[in-house]
């Protein structure tokens, strides 16, 4: 066994602010100057393919857009391109994801920091044919790489504490990790009479880990209870707090806010490679708010929570998956289980372990 200082098994601290509402906030662009960008390290020797955005709205007929893979000069995108085909041309749907395949893929030699920027490229925009992109997500993340910033035709505006909503795609399909390509971003109120009334995350344990505690990021109402649980994949339940809810009087300093709550339950093995389900279940009428983010597809999702998914049930009923969407809810892990057969002795050292 190897311990480790107590950490979230997904990004649960980092996922959505601490506020009354998760927000997305958009980016209008009813002008030609106009654009929005992200700046952020590649990965050195992957070659990107596509870059991704999410067009909430239109207004008339949409213009034609382009993404562009720009250098950065003093912290922000520099207007030239990384090489001349590092751009894509699309015209996008209104709720829709555009996965935008660049004219030639572009390998960045080294992890220096880059931009991915959307802009206007060709037919009539303003007032009357506009369209709207979902820009940045409120989130616990400070101010670093990666960050989102937008032109307003005048100067460049960074944002701070958010996640920008680019995608960055690679040739050999993965997205790049750190940034967050969300659709929506919902907090939904549930209660033992909802529909659903239990809703949480099915995920496979990545090695032989031993969790200490549950916890979820909620928002609890006055008077609101709910419990959480982990099953087995069977639906055999192995931990809870059935007996202690957590509890609006108790566990929450306000209930306007969303908070973190951290659970500690007895330590329990999780099996390499298994899957298991953590939830959150109200247990009165009055219940709680979970997050829920979803994204453009299953490999974005993975690439900010790992092997980690939606589901949802009534009652005792069957689980339903979203593989595109997660809630905000995690076991945290105190320790990695090494199996000894697989601690090696070194052959020329004395002491140690026989593997």
């Amino acid at each position: 066994m190897s311990a480790l200082v107590p950490r979230w098994l997904f990004n649960l601290e980092q996922c959505v602010d601490r506020t009354a509402a998760v927000a997305i906030t958009t980016f209008l662009f009813d002008a030609g100057t106009k654009r929005f960008a992200t700046v952020f390290r590649p990965i050195p020797g992957k070659t990107i393919s596509h870059i991704g955005a999410y067009c909430s709205a239109l207004v008339g007929a949409p213009p034609v857009f382009e993404v562009r893979l720009e250098s950065v000069a003093a912290g922000t995108p520099s207007g030239t391109l990384l090489a001349p085909d590092a751009r894509g041309a699309f015209t996008p749907a209104a709720t829709s994801w555009s996965w935008v395949p660049l004219d030639a893929g572009y390998t960045p030699a080294s992890s220096a920091a880059i931009s991915a920027v959307v802009a206007w490229s060709a037919d009539t925009i303003g007032t009357g044919n506009s369209a709207t992109f979902n820009f940045r997500l409120t989130s616990a993340f400070a101010g670093a790489n990666p960050w989102p910033t937008s032109f307003n035709g005048t100067a460049w505006t960074a944002s701070s504490g958010t996640l920008p909503i680019l995608g960055i795609r690679y040739s050999d399909g993965t997205i790049h990790p750190g940034l967050a390509p969300v659709r929506t971003a919902t907090l939904a109120a549930f209660s033992t009479s909802s529909s659903p009334n239990e809703v949480g995350n099915r995920f496979i344990s990545p090695a032989g880990l031993t969790i200490d505690a549950l916890g979820v990021l909620t928002r609890l109402v006055a008077s609101g209870q709910a419990t959480l649980r982990l099953y087995d994949d069977a639906g055999t339940q192995l931990a809870g707090i059935d007996a202690q809810p957590i509890d609006a009087l108790k566990d929450s300093a306000a209930t306007s806010t969303i908070g973190t709550i951290i659970a500690p339950i007895a330590p329990l093995d999780l099996s390499a490679g298994t899957r298991y389900v953590c939830s959150i279940r109200p247990t009165n009428t009055v219940g709680c708010y979970q997050c829920k983010l979803t994204f453009a597809d299953a490999a974005s999702r993975a690439a900010i929570f790992g092997d980690a998914w939606w589901v949802q049930r009534t009652g005792t009923g069957p689980w339903t998956e979203d593989l595109t969407s997660v809630a905000v809810i995690s076991p945290r892990v105190s320790a990695i289980n090494i199996p000894p057969q697989n601690v090696q002795r070194h052959p020329g050292m004395c002491g140690g372990l026989n593997g």
